[in-house]
């Protein structure tokens, strides 16, 4: 199952149909001389809390993900871009959830950040040339690091014959993957 959500990301709706999962415009503000923004504030009463900052470059068609960590080392993480335009997609792993094996697909693009809660695997496709920052609540695990493969859930990816990793390449279909989340 999936929903395409294209042009404006309606931020009235916080968990856009997979628990935990919400979209927060990042407050910002320009004048001659550019621009500024806000990406993240931690509210004061969230257990959550930044370990460690990634962030990828992609070229157009690039496809990265879809990434996930175990249960063990599992994290929590807001993504957003500073420059280009991502369909961003997100994987419920979680056995107990109802949306269990469902996932959504977003547009993405400068102006918004998305949270992703454990148990979720995130992936996206490059629609132009784009830079992503990850803010993950866990440090990276090799060891639990694994995921679904991109091209095993019929996800509308835009652009045909993607760029994808080997690393990628290797990981289970969807229909091998066996969850570790409860």
């Amino acid at each position: 199952m999936a929903d395409l959500v294209t042009g404006p990301v309606n931020t009235g709706e916080s968990d856009l149909n997979i628990p935990g999962v919400r979209f927060e415009r990042i407050p910002s503000s320009s004048d001659p001389r550019g621009s500024f923004a806000k990406p993240y504030t931690r509210p004061l009463d969230s257990p959550d809390k930044i370990l460690e900052v990634f962030w990828s470059y992609s070229t157009t068609g690039v496809v990265r993900g879809l990434h996930v960590q175990g249960p063990r080392s599992g994290s929590a993480k807001s993504v957003f871009l500073t420059e280009g335009r991502v369909l961003d997609v997100i994987l419920d792993l979680r056995r107990s959830s109802h949306t269990y094996g469902h996932f959504r697909c977003f547009v993405l693009d400068p102006g918004v950040s998305l949270h992703i809660p454990h148990g979720c695997a995130h992936g996206f496709q490059a629609l132009e040339p784009s830079r992503m920052v990850y803010l993950c609540d866990a440090p990276y695990d090799p060891a639990s690091d694994h995921g679904v493969r991109f091209d095993s859930l019929g996800i509308p990816w835009p652009i045909p014959a993607p760029t994808v990793s080997e690393r990628d390449l290797s990981l289970p279909p969807w229909a091998a993957y066996e969850t570790p989340f409860p």
